[in-house]
């Protein structure tokens, strides 16, 4: 076993590649049921598959190119998330009694502490839209006995693809922030830029990296300099004029 780049342990051996169908599953709940449940899964794991060059090359394209407001908007009426029981499709909102557990500083956590990552899960969930579009036509392909039409299916699936390429980039955006206000709050605007592929599957990205080097090291220097100096000049020579 030997653990894959997020730390997840893998087997090492011949990789597994997707054939001309998907491997099995077997539910251990539900004998006659066709829907897959990943407790089921039994074929062993990878450590790692190459698609097709073309298929390679669409999906490194999009899996870290953020949406603008409007394209997003258009897929999602293109494609809304469906209507579920117990409302399971839609983003979750905050208990109404959680709010009466906070501060007196948190008026509306709507509004603040929860606001980035509620967007982040909303952008998450619009990936709902297409992919149920796909199992849906899955089913009805083989409950009326007829080929699946691949080219509708692929549509949908592509724009599933740029709508996971969103939230993904949403959430990296967030662990951005949460790093760089460490170092120093004002940076947090920064975490917006997103590097892409070029950032070599890192979550900055050199270039990025370069530039807060030069303003650490600039900030550093400064606050060297100013503790030298409290240290030379006492407090009370700088109380005021007079």
């Amino acid at each position: 076993m030997v653990e894959d780049s997020d730390g997840e342990e893998v087997e090492t051996g011949r990789p597994w590649r997707p054939g001309p169908s998907i491997p099995e599953s077997r539910d251990p709940g539900e004998s006659d049921s066709d829907m897959f449940e990943p407790e089921g899964i039994y074929h062993p794991r990878s450590s790692e598959w190459h698609p097709d060059p073309k298929v390679a090359d669409y999906v490194a394209s999009k899996l870290r190119q953020p949406l603008d407001k409007e394209i997003r908007a258009r897929l999602r009426v293109e494609c809304p998330r469906p209507t579920l029981p117990d409302r399971v499709a839609s983003t979750p909102d905050i208990d109404p009694k959680m709010c009466t557990f906070f501060g007196k500083y948190v008026k509306d956590p709507k509004k603040g502490i929860d606001r980035s990552w509620r967007a982040c899960q909303h952008k998450l969930l619009d990936i709902v839209g297409p992919l149920t579009q796909i199992i849906q036509l899955a089913e009805q392909a083989k409950m009326s006995n007829t080929h699946l039409q691949t080219d509708v299916v692929a549509g949908w699936a592509q724009r599933a693809l740029c709508l996971l390429s969103n939230a993904n980039c949403a959430i990296s955006e967030e662990r951005r922030r949460s790093l760089l206000i460490k170092i120093d709050p004002k940076l947090g605007e920064l975490s917006t830029s997103e590097a892409g592929a070029e950032a070599q599957g890192h979550l900055f990205g050199d270039p990025f990296v370069k530039e807060l080097g030069k303003f650490v090291a600039t900030f550093s220097a400064l606050d060297k300099a100013q503790s030298s100096i409290k240290k030379i000049f006492p407090g009370k020579v700088f109380g005021g004029a007079g």
